[in-house]
């Protein structure tokens, strides 16, 4: 290494094998080389990095590269050699050399070498000397680059081609060409050096970091930009930079060079980098903040700028540099500005508040320059986050805005809003050229805008042309304030103010005032006469005090912005401040005090503008409103949005706001950008505090919209109301374009035409504002605005009238709130009634003076005299005023129509009255208030009620229609109309009125049925009656002198109009009975009914115009709901037009499909005719009364309905009752034959020949009679129908062809009423069968017709059911008279089937039992016309002889068919219960029974007492009528044959009742029949006579009460319950059919027997009365109870029965009785007998065992013991009793053992107080002993200590068991028998004994009580 410091004596070649060798050790080859090795290898090399650093100066690549990777290893293995090496580096220029040559070397090679020595060197840190060195040398834009991440090979290799042949060498021959052959091979081999480099360096690198290179800047991006040119914010290069560069480097580099030649080496020269810098001449212009070159920000992107790193501290840089250039270099302070803009713009969040707006404001005031003005004034909008057109800042910085809530901020940003006004750019639009031909446009001079300078060297000024401009300014010298009126010069224009700048005659210190604002006036010419009146002496200011001429006059420079764009900025950042704070909560309540912006911009602070200034904070709002002056379009749109905004919630600002004229300004805006300003009038419109008078303190409601909107006097109502109604959005369509409807109506010359009025109103004063921007509005109202195109127009609730009536061009345009619509036209109506023409010119007169004209003044003085007036007597300057003000306003709005349009003030002309129009119409209005205008006005509101009627119907219909007093008023002067002279109301235009108002009349009526009882009320019908004959005389007189000829006459159409109106008015008003009274109340209403007669006529009517007889055919059925009304009608002769109409029907047009009315009513075609014949129709059957439509029902008109009977036949005329007449018409116009109608050619033409005939003969003004009328018909007949049978309007012929069934009913729309004529014609035709005269009978072909026809209907399930069955009908009795008939007829065998058919039915059934009809049938079966050659004392005989009788019956049935028939349909009806009942209720079961018995006057026909039989017995089974049938019959038969034959039929009874028989059950015989005919004689002669007289036919039959027939041979039998009781004991085994109730009936009588014998007095009266003791001298009793013992023996189950019916109790009771009253005989053993019958029987022992009384004396034991030995001895028949006693113990309860098991208390069981007595069964002779086996029961006695009674119980005495084993050898003493004997029942004991229901086994027995009386068990029941 110490050879190395001299390198001149080392060889290159020594250098290149020494350097590859430590090379491949410690790099390419390191991975052979131990790591010992390598450490010793790499300090020896850091100890000598020296020489290493050496190599690098030699000429030999080989040993640079390796010397190259040799400096990165000591840099990566040894940081603290690395540091060496970099000063090393430096001091000896080396870092220099390389990167002069990383730059500008020639070679590729090089330049990689270079750059990478170079990256080796300067990857130090931040402040190291290397990288201050670098920023001394290339720009700092350049230092970002170094941080770029890291490259790959791919863009490396795209770096290196695009700087190939880019690279500005050392001079220009070291350029290598690419095209040069030589050049190209050593750009190859650059190539594969470099490779070959980076290859080995990446080797390098692997051995330390695998690859990873440690953070390093990226100096290969670095070098690579350096390459190319740059125009950056914050880096300027290109060649001429570059150039400058290398310059400076090989000029340091050459110094360095002879230096160390001087000092004979590198190593005694140290290079002085540190104050080393590089120079760039070529920068020194670009002006620089920072970093950045403030001309290429401004250039830049907004991306670049966004990403800058540190925006805070470049903003306040920059704002230092402003405030260090303000006014002394206006270049360089704009660009700052506008740095500062864009720069807060995007960064506004980073930089935050900026807390010296202030000082931005202020240094806005101060600056010179009104470029720097603006430019700030752009930087505060910005500051505060304002928008601009083409740029959108987000900018929310509030606390910016914040720094400008001061009265200074805001009046300088007021300022820059007036300085709009200078603004010459007009708004290009056809609107504004149209009106503005001269003012406010450049007269095209060069000279532009204000703030832009001219081409005319002499005139630098700021201002722009204004000579259409007024003079307002005047000058005087500095000094004293005010000056002396005699220095004072003007008035002057700003254009002449800066010609006396430029002369020296004005300068910056000369004093200047503006005239007063008041005294402009457009109408006068400017002129150069100073008025001391007219100058404002307190407003003396120096010129360059005057915001506006300090600008114009005393300041040069050009304006960044014209004047509309800085007005625009202004507004936009007002806008913003007054947006800064919130004007209401979160509820919507606003706050109190209001946001201070508000408060300071609607001039409600309080505070004052600086004195030097001339604008004060009261003049903000004004300031604001004029903008809307301005001639820019966005100007005015936002000085609108900003006044709409302040105006807020802001009542107390609002009220007052019109005083700033902004409503003037803002509608006379001519462009068409309208939405902000409709916005805004939409909510401030309203909220005017203008009013004065009545208006001010009226409410809302009490005033109409244009009364109510400060914009009432200038925009018509229905503009107007398009504000009010659709919002803004519809209401800027409407006012910018065109419209012309019922809502609006607007067009662009009525815009033109208000803004024209607008400017005259406003004067010169839009002009005056260029001169004086702050001159200040002086408020003037303005009157109401006349719009020629609304002249006729009336405007009423939204709606013009007269477009809302165009039906045409507007049809079913919708109407909001009809009836208001409706209310607001009756008032418009009422007005317009009531003008007086008269007062109207006085009123102009007395408008006249009070303005001060004069005759002939026009528009101009108009307008001037009001503006005078009008400023002098404003309440807001003059209160004293207002009445004056309020007729100065009246005054202005009467005259101005009259001189708009160019007339003049009219008065009273010298020379007379102005001339009279010549026109012949003018008579028209005569009458009408308000001449033909009014007329004209009337009839626009009558249309305009019509057509809301038509389309409201329901809405108006809710509320009476209140103007028919002038509704009438309109039509009442019609009562003139007979006077010929008077010919004014057939004028075209008064005949069109009236046929509105008759519509009208019409359309309210039609709405609500009140109205048309209104209308009748208020006397409408006379005058619409006079309307009508006036009008229909009109056409009688056409006819005759063509009246519709003569001039200025109505047409024939129109007077066709109004007469239909009138017509369907009055057809309307007839459907209601008041209309009715006052249409036969008229007059003449004769004359009335002629004229309606000529309606239905139909001949006066064009063919156009069929409408009036549709009408009219409607009215005559209205009409004819009186009765007066239709005898009228018909004598008027309205029947034979009606009849004409019917036959123009065309059926074939119902086919085809009319569904538009209008082809029906438009013109007189074949449609209109079918309509007016259906009407036709509909209107002749009212007239007859004939419709059965409820709403059509009318009096009947009994002749002229036999009249149309006549003339249309009578089914066809019964078709008029029909609403639908389509099947009348098509009938009589079309050949058909069905049963309802017969109509053909022929008749077709009589009946039009008689029509015809009619018409003819009867005279045009003539009237008949209604008899007259009705009579000419009397004679009229048709040939074809004189054979034909109809009834009920059917032809019969017709009906019976069609074979019955379905088929023939298709046409017959009432059946019913068919069958009821029938029914009634079958009815006459039998009344009248025996009268020879009559027209009815039952023989003829008639009758039979109509039976036949009946008989189809019939054979109809259910069709005509209910009209037989009704009773009016009389059905029932008409068809079973039929019966009557000859059998061998037609008719029969038809009436027969019909009843055949209908009997089955229970609906027929019932109809004749109810109506009480069937005596008619049963008459006919009682006939003996089949046996009348037997004689009745024969009947006997016949009937004995059953064969004979039977064979001549069977002969009679066979030849009768009236019986069979009969009795067939009778038996059909009695399978009715109604029938059934019937039967038993009438005398038919009597007849019946006649017939069955042989009644004298009755057929004896075996078949006839056979049905009758049968009849009978369907009785008997009937179970409604069952028990009564029984009842009755058996009053009249034996019991017994009334069972045979409920049991056996019919047969058997015959047989029975017949023959003779004599059993238990019947007796009878011949004698017994006899005596049964003579008993039912009486009776039946009885009914059979009230029938024949029609006196009991509705009356049901009864016996006399108690009846019964009396038989001689039952007179002594006792017959009980059907037996007779003495055969019955004659024959006890006879089969009895019921012997259980045989037995119930015995006993029953038994019974009834022994309480007539053992009863007490009142109880024998009772029996006595009702039961014999005997019968045929035999004992009763004895008889009943042989009968019942003999019955119960043989029957023994019938034995149960005697406990079961509870006779146990009963016997006990009787025998009980009987030993009381010592009846021993027969009562008692009759008692016993049954007792001992019932004894056999288990049940009957328990019954009597239950017996029991009080103290054991009344068990059934004690009875029998009292009856065997109750008396002095033995009773007769004590063994018979001792059996019974026998058969209880012994045969019915078994052994008597067993008893002690079935005791109610075991022996145990009994009490200690308990008593034993013992009681005998048999009582032998006293002295006798008695066998102990003769004990048979026991007694156990027990007496409750409670109650006191005794109880008996059945219970074996222990003596008994004592005495049972001795087997009858025991006996007892005669002591035992006597105490036996003592114990005797109480005579006083009670009768009546009750049986316990619950004894089963056991038995309780209640015993007798002390006192005698019965009392029930006291104890309980136990098991």
């Amino acid at each position: 290494s110490t050879n190395v410091r001299s390198h001149s004596s080392v060889s290159d070649l020594v250098l290149v094998s020494t350097s590859e060798l430590l090379e491949s050790i410690l790099c390419s080859g390191h991975d052979t080389t131990s790591p010992s090795q390598f450490e010793m290898v790499v300090q020896s090399i850091s100890r000598g990095y020296g020489a290493v650093m050496e190599m690098l100066r030699s000429k030999c690549a080989i040993v640079v590269e390796n010397a190259a990777l040799l400096l990165q290893l000591i840099t990566q293995y040894h940081p603290e050699t690395s540091i060496r090496v970099r000063q090393n580096a430096l001091s000896s220029a080396l870092l220099l050399r390389h990167f002069y040559l990383s730059t500008f070397s020639a070679s590729e090679s090089q330049r990689f070498l270079s750059r990478y020595l170079v990256s080796l060197w300067m990857s130090g840190p931040t402040n190291c000397d290397e990288k201050q060195l670098l920023a001394r040398m290339v720009p700092s834009g350049f230092i970002p680059y170094l941080s770029m991440p890291p490259l790959s090979d791919m863009e490396e290799d795209i770096m290196d081609q695009l700087e190939r042949g880019g690279i500005e060498a050392v001079d220009d021959h070291d350029r290598v060409s690419k095209h040069d052959e030589f050049g190209g091979e050593l750009l190859n081999k650059a190539a594969a050096n470099i490779s070959r480099l980076r290859q080995r360096i990446h080797i390098a690198n692997a051995k330390f970091n695998d690859g990873n290179i440690h953070a390093q800047e990226n100096f290969r991006a670095f070098f690579h930009v350096m390459t190319k040119d740059h125009a950056l914010p914050d880096l300027l290069w290109n060649q001429q930079t570059r150039r400058e560069l290398r310059i400076s480097l090989e000029s340091e580099l050459r110094s360095i060079e002879r230096e160390i030649d001087l000092r004979g080496g590198g190593g005694c020269v140290a290079w002085n980098h540190q104050q080393y810098t590089v120079p760039y001449p070529s920068l020194c212009e670009e002006v620089r903040v920072g970093s950045i070159y403030m001309r290429l920000w401004l250039e830049a992107g907004q991306t670049f700028i966004q990403s800058w790193d540190s925006p805070e501290r470049l903003f306040e840089l920059l704002f230092r540099r402003l405030l260090c250039d303000i006014d002394r270099n206006t270049k360089t302070t704009n660009m700052c500005v506008r740095c500062l803009e864009r720069l807060y713009a995007l960064h506004s969040k980073k930089i935050g508040i900026f807390e010296d707006v202030m000082i931005l404001v202020r240094s806005m005031i101060l600056t010179s320059s009104i470029e720097t003005q603006h430019a700030l004034l752009s930087l505060l909008a910005t500051l505060l986050g304002v928008s601009s057109d083409t740029q959108s800042v987000q900018v929310h910085i509030p606390g910016n805005a914040e720094q400008l809530l001061n009265v200074e901020s805001i009046s300088q940003l007021c300022q820059f809003v007036a300085w709009g006004h200078t603004n010459s750019t007009q708004i290009g639009n056809l609107l504004n050229a149209s009106i503005n031909h001269t003012a406010l446009l450049t007269d095209g001079t060069s000279i532009g805008a204000a703030g832009y300078k001219s081409d005319d060297p002499h005139n630098r000024q700021n201002v722009a042309h204004d000579t259409s401009c007024p003079k307002v300014w005047f000058t005087a010298p500095a000094g004293k304030i005010p000056p002396p009126a005699k220095f004072i010069k003007g008035p002057f224009r700003v254009s002449e103010l800066s010609d006396m700048m430029r002369l020296g005659e004005l300068h910056q210190h000369s004093l200047v005032t503006a005239s007063h604002v008041e005294d402009y006036n457009i109408d006068v010419d400017d002129n150069d006469a100073i008025r001391e009146g007219s100058i404002d002496t307190g407003k003396w200011r120096m010129v360059e005090q005057v915001w506006q001429l300090r600008w114009q006059l005393c300041t040069e420079g050009l304006g960044t912005y014209k004047p509309a764009e800085v007005a625009l900025i202004a507004l936009r950042t007002l806008h913003r401040l007054v947006e800064l704070h919130k004007s209401v909560d979160s509820r919507g309540v606003p706050y109190h005090p209001i946001p201070i912006a508000k408060k300071l911009l609607c001039g409600l602070g309080g505070a004052t503008a600086d004195k030097h200034e001339m604008l004060g904070q009261r003049d903000f709002l004004a300031i604001l409103s004029q903008a809307m002056l301005c001639n820019d379009s966005r100007v005015v749109e936002s000085s609108a949005a900003l006044i709409h905004l302040l105006m807020k919630h802001n009542n107390e600002a609002c009220a007052k706001l019109y005083l700033t004229g902004i409503f003037f300004f803002a509608i006379g805006y001519t462009g068409s950008n309208f939405s902000t300003i409709a916005k805004f009038l939409n909510d401030i419109h309203l909220k005017q505090n203008f009013r004065s008078g009545f208006a001010a303190a009226a409410s809302e409601k009490e005033l109409p919209m244009k009364d109510m909107s400060i914009l009432g006097n200038l925009l018509p109502s229905g503009v107007l109301f398009m504000l009010l109604n659709y919002g803004p959005e519809r209401f800027t369509e409407v006012f910018v374009g065109d419209f012309d409807t019922p809502e609006v109506i607007w067009n662009f010359k009525m815009r033109k035409h208000l803004v024209d009025m607008i400017q005259q109103h406003l004067g010169d004063f839009p002009k005056r504002l260029r001169q004086n921007t702050t001159a200040k509005y002086e408020y003037c109202p303005m009157p109401g605005i006349a719009y020629k195109r609304l002249e006729t127009e009336i405007f009423c609730h939204n709606y013009y009238l007269e477009n809302l009536c165009d039906e045409v061009r507007f049809p079913d345009w919708p109407i909001c709130e009809p009836v208001e619509v409706f209310r607001s036209c009756l008032e418009e109506w009422k007005k317009q009634m009531s003008r007086d023409t008269t007062q109207e010119e006085n009123e102009q007169k007395k408008a006249r003076r009070t303005l001060g004209l004069n005759i002939g003044d026009g528009s101009s003085d108009l307008r001037r005299a009001y503006r005078s007036l009008a400023r002098k007597y404003h309440p807001d300057k003059n209160p004293a005023g207002r009445d004056m003000f309020e007729k100065i306003q009246v005054a202005y709005e009467l005259l101005l129509p009259v001189v708009e349009g160019g007339g003049k003030i009219e008065g009273d002309d010298e020379d007379g009255q102005a001339d009279d129009d010549d026109d012949a119409d003018d008579d028209a209005a005569k009458g009408i208030g308000g001449g033909k205008v009014g007329m004209a006005a009337i009839k626009i509101l009558l249309k305009t009620q019509i057509i809301i009627c038509k389309r409201h119907r329901d809405e108006i219909g809710a509320y009476k229609y209140p103007a028919y007093e002038m509704l009438l008023e309109c039509l009442s002067t019609t009562d003139k109309f007979e006077k010929s002279e008077n010919i004014c109301f057939a004028r075209p235009t008064r005949a069109n009125f009236i046929k509105t108002a008759v519509e009208l009349t019409y359309q309210t009526c039609l709405v609500s049925p009140l109205n048309a009882e209104e209308l009748v009320g208020q006397g409408g019908v006379v005058i619409l009656a006079q309307v009508l004959r006036y009008f229909m005389k009109c056409f009688i007189e056409a006819q005759e002198i063509g009246f519709f000829d003569r001039p200025n006459i109505l047409t024939k159409e129109l007077c066709q109009q109004i007469i239909m109106h009138v017509v369907r008015t009055i057809s309307g008003v007839a459907h209601f009975d008041a209309g009715r009274v006052a249409i036969r109340k008229l007059n003449d209403m004769d004359s009335f009914c002629m004229d309606w007669r000529r309606c239905v006529d139909g001949r006066y009517w064009d063919d156009g115009f069929p409408l009036i007889k549709k009408y009219s055919l409607e009215g005559v059925a209205k009409m004819s709901k009186d009765t007066t009304l239709q005898n009228a009608l018909v004598g008027s002769g309205i029947t034979w037009p009606l009849i004409r109409c019917l036959l123009s029907f065309d059926p074939t047009l119902e086919d085809v499909s009319v569904e538009n009315d209008d082809q029906i009513d438009s013109a007189m075609t074949q449609a209109a005719s079918n309509n007016h014949a259906k009407l036709a129709a509909v209107a002749l059957g009212t007239l007859c009364g004939v419709m059965i439509e409820e709403s059509l029902v009318t009096p009947f008109n009994s002749e002229l309905s036999s009249m149309i009977k006549t003339i249309l036949t009578p089914p066809i005329s019964k078709m008029l009752r029909n609403k639908r007449s389509t099947e009348l018409l098509k009938t009589l116009n079309v050949n058909i034959e069905t049963p309802t109608r017969i109509w053909n050619v022929n008749m077709r033409k009589e009946l039009i020949d008689f029509v015809a005939t009619q018409e003819k003969s009867r005279e045009e003004v003539g009237y008949r009679s209604f008899e007259e009328e009705i009579a000419v018909a009397n004679d009229f007949s048709y040939t074809n129908l004189r054979n034909e049978i109809n009834i009920g309007g059917i032809y019969l012929r017709v009906f019976n062809s069609l074979g019955g069934g379905k088929v023939c009913l298709r046409e017959i729309e009432n059946t019913s009423a068919f069958a009821i004529a029938l029914l009634q014609f079958i009815s006459k035709c039998i009344a009248s069968s025996n009268d020879e005269n009559s027209n009815y009978n039952v023989t003829g072909q008639e009758f039979f017709m109509s039976v036949k026809a009946l008989l189809c209907l019939v054979q109809i399930d259910g069709l005509i059911d209910d009209v037989i069955n009704d009773r009016s009908n009389c059905g029932p009795a008409i068809l079973l008279n039929l019966l009557d008939l000859d059998e061998t007829s037609e008719a029969f065998e038809l009436a027969s089937d019909i009843l055949t058919l209908l009997s089955p039915k229970q609906s027929f059934a019932d109809a004749v039992a109810e109506q009480k009809e069937l005596w008619r049938l049963l008459k006919v079966l009682e006939r003996a016309d089949s046996v009348d050659d037997i004689e009745t004392e024969k009947i006997e005989d016949f009937i004995q002889n059953a064969e004979d009788g039977r064979r001549e019956a069977d002969l009679a049935v066979a030849i009768d068919k009236r019986q069979r028939r009969g009795w067939a349909l009778l038996e059909s009806l009695t399978s009715s219960p109604s029938i059934a009942d019937y039967l038993v209720k009438s005398s038919g079961w009597l007849e019946l029974l006649g017939m069955l018995a042989g009644y004298k006057k009755f057929t004896t026909l075996w078949s006839s007492r056979q049905g009758a039989a049968k009849t009978l017995a369907r009785s008997l089974w009937d179970p409604t009528t069952g028990v009564r049938a029984t009842s009755l019959l058996s009053k009249f038969l034996p019991l017994a044959l009334v069972s045979l034959l409920k049991e056996e039929g019919a047969d058997a009874l015959l047989n029975a009742f017949d023959g003779s028989c004599e059993t238990p059950e019947l007796i009878w015989d011949s004698e017994m029949r006899v005596e049964l005919r003579s008993a039912m004689a009486d009776h039946l002669d009885k009914c059979l006579d009230a029938r024949e007289n029609d006196n009991a036919r509705e009356e049901f039959f009864t016996l006399p009460p108690g009846f019964q027939v009396k038989y001689k041979k039952l007179q002594d039998e006792l017959y009980i319950g059907g037996v007779y009781v003495r055969l019955f004991l004659k024959e006890p085994s006879f089969a009895l059919h019921d012997p259980s109730g045989f037995l119930e009936m015995l006993l029953q009588r038994w019974s009834q027997e022994l309480n007539t014998l053992t009863g007490t007095q009142s109880e024998h009266q009772v029996i006595k009365e009702s039961s014999e003791l005997s019968v045929a001298k035999q004992d009763v009793l004895q008889l009943l109870t042989s009968a019942a013992v003999y019955l119960c023996k043989i029957k023994h189950i019938l034995c149960d029965k005697l406990s079961q019916w509870g006779y146990m109790s009963q016997a006990a009771l009787y025998m009980q009785r009987s030993l009381d009253m010592e009846l021993s005989g027969t009562p008692l053993l009759s008692a016993v007998r049954i007792v001992h019958v019932a004894s056999t029987r288990r049940s009957n022992v328990e019954a009597l065992a239950s017996l029991s009384g009080a103290n054991g004396k009344n068990g059934i034991i004690s009875l029998l013991i009292g009856a065997i030995c109750g008396g002095v001895s033995l009773h007769i028949d004590s063994a018979f009793m001792i059996e019974c006693l026998l058969k209880i113990f012994k045969d019915a309860l078994g052994d008597v053992d067993q008893i002690n098991e079935n005791a109610y208390i075991k022996g145990n069981d009994i009490p200690s107080n308990a008593k034993y007595t013992t009681t005998v069964a048999q009582n032998s002779p006293e002295g006798h002993e008695i066998k102990a086996n003769d004990v048979t029961s026991f007694v156990l006695e027990q007496e409750d200590p409670a109650t006191g009674i005794s109880d008996r119980l059945l219970h074996p005495e222990p003596a008994y068991h004592r005495l049972h084993p001795q087997q009858g050898n025991a006996v007892l003493a005669n002591e035992q028998i006597d105490n036996l004997k003592g114990s005797e029942f109480s005579q006083k004991g009670d009768t009546s004994l009750t049986q316990s229901p619950n004894v089963t086994s056991s038995f309780v027995y209640n015993d007798l009580s002390k006192s005698g009386k019965l009392t029930p068990a006291s104890m309980p029941l136990r098991e």
